[in-house]
């Protein structure tokens, strides 16, 4: 197949019609979103998917699928790759780390003047102990920091589904 004749009969009209949208349907679909963010925010429900990572010692990682963090009232439900030291090793059984539900303690959650919503909580499991920062934009976008007691800190870049 030649790359030329597929790029002009296929992505050249699909390119067309996704810029096409007039300026009330772009903003509808913005209302839209924010109001889904708001919602899952204020039911305490996030399915976050994780995009990237971004580990103290061993740099970043992008284009993650699979993992996601996800927020169902007082548990989290934590489906998170991890790179970086333990202090501290368990011995036994392989380490879950990042990969768990458990129950949320000491929940937080502030709104910043941009909109932006920081929510903050404890979770443990048998291996460690975890801060958890989220920071959830207007449009979906969520930025999280863990920070474990044994172990180097991990943040990710996410988009709430």
């Amino acid at each position: 197949m030649h790359m030329k004749p597929f790029l002009t009969v296929v992505l050249v009209p699909l390119l067309a019609l996704s810029g096409s949208k007039t300026a009330e349907e772009r903003a509808a679909l913005r209302q839209a979103t924010e109001q889904h963010v708001a919602q899952a925010v204020a039911n305490r429900h996030l399915l976050i998917d994780i995009r990237s990572m971004d580990s103290q010692r061993y740099g970043s990682r992008y284009n993650l699928t699979d993992f996601t963090l996800e927020l169902r009232g007082d548990t989290v439900v934590s489906n998170l790759p991890y790179l970086g030291r333990a202090y501290r090793a368990s011995y036994g059984t392989p380490p879950k780390v990042l990969n768990f539900t458990a129950p949320i303690e000491h929940f937080q959650q502030e709104r910043s003047k941009k909109n932006v919503v920081r929510i903050t909580f404890l979770t443990q499991t048998d291996e460690d102990r975890y801060h958890y920062t989220i920071e959830v934009f207007p449009q979906g976008r969520c930025y999280i920091v863990v920070r474990p007691q044994e172990r180097d800190l991990v943040s990710f870049d996410g988009e709430l589904r």
